[in-house]
């Protein structure tokens, strides 16, 4: 026969462990707008012949995403984005400086498979030669400053108490699919 395992109780340690609860993390997330700017948009459907119109618009920025992940571009509006350098003013206010436009492109990587890359927006004249071949949209903006606020990253799951409630009677027409 073979003598039962004793287990001594485990003792806590005596000086108090520094650890990091999960769900508590919280990041400061700054909100941008820009001014209106006017940008260069092709809306021929023949790519032998550009045609360039000029539209009005503005764009947001947020410091970071919902997870507290650093962003870097504005929001994309009329198929480009900004660049956006964070940084404070002489007052410790938020402040950003935005780029020229930008926009992304499919091109073919290593072994001819399809990668993507970030490049200034540009137009090909293919009927123009020279320095008139080739348009580009190098408009910029002004970031005005709105607010900040302290946020906790989110999980994707939705808290019981924000779930849609269903009610009792109709629980049993519910089917899993």
């Amino acid at each position: 026969m073979s003598k039962p395992i004793q287990s001594k109780p485990i003792q806590s340690p005596q000086q108090p462990v520094s650890r990091i609860i999960k769900g508590t993390q919280t990041f400061w997330h700054d909100l941008f707008v820009s001014d209106v700017q006017t940008m260069k948009k092709n809306v021929s459907y023949k790519k032998v012949q550009p045609q360039i119109e000029h539209y009005e618009h503005k764009h947001t920025f947020h410091s970071h995403d919902r997870v507290g992940k650093p962003n870097k571009y504005t929001v994309p509006i009329g198929g480009h984005f900004h660049e956006i350098k964070v940084t404070t003013d002489e007052n410790g206010k938020p402040k950003a400086v935005c780029g020229p436009a930008l926009r992304k492109v499919q091109s073919k990587g290593k072994y001819g498979l399809q990668k993507t890359v970030i490049e200034p927006v540009t137009f090909e004249h293919p009927m123009r030669d020279g320095a008139d071949a080739i348009e580009t949209d190098t408009h910029t903006h002004l970031m005005e400053y709105k607010f900040s606020e302290e946020l906790h990253p989110t999980t994707g799951a939705v808290p019981i108490s924000d779930a849609p409630q269903v009610p009792h009677e109709l629980r049993s027409e519910i089917k899993e699919i």
